[in-house]
């Protein structure tokens, strides 16, 4: 597990008419209710643009996924220069131990044919992550130590399309 700070600027926070407080998506654009799950989710975009320099408009967040006909939704996804999936991010609350059932979670979405571009996985929650890597389709994955910048999912992207 390794763990890490995130010095970057705080997402945008008001309180709605109801006195719930929402959070400014900047990939979808729109205040989302802010809650422990969000808080974590949004902090993490915010590190892929800020600190990996991932451009916006490669980042999707909570798109659904059908597996075997039962229907997912993933957390964050990263895409390479030509559309394809090639960093799958599953965000928890603070609180929730980065545990088997969490690791086992986000390597089922990877059963989707949508995802066999597919070259990182990680889990976070906002204190610490873990995140696997694999040279291509077929091979094991092997923990890292870092977060791919997106000078490297640049270089990826290129070999593979």
């Amino acid at each position: 597990m390794y763990f890490w700070a995130m010095k970057i600027t705080a997402p945008q926070i008001r309180t709605n008419a109801d006195g719930k407080q929402e959070v400014l998506d900047p990939v979808r654009k729109k205040y989302v209710a802010l809650t422990p799950e969000e808080s974590v989710r949004q902090g993490f975009i915010i590190h892929l643009q800020k600190a990996l320099n991932v451009p916006l408009g490669c980042i999707g967040v909570e798109r659904g996924i059908k597996i075997y006909n039962q229907p997912f939704r993933i957390d964050l996804q990263v895409f390479g220069i030509h559309g394809s999936a090639l960093w799958l991010i599953e965000c928890k609350r603070r609180e929730q131990a980065l545990d088997a059932g969490v690791m086992e979670q986000i390597s089922r979405y990877q059963l989707s044919e949508e995802f066999e571009s597919v070259r990182f996985l990680t889990i976070t929650n906002g204190v610490s992550f873990y995140c696997w890597e694999r040279e291509m389709l077929g091979l094991p994955w092997t923990l890292r130590e870092t977060l791919p910048s997106w000078q490297n999912l640049l270089e990826i992207s290129r070999t593979i399309c």
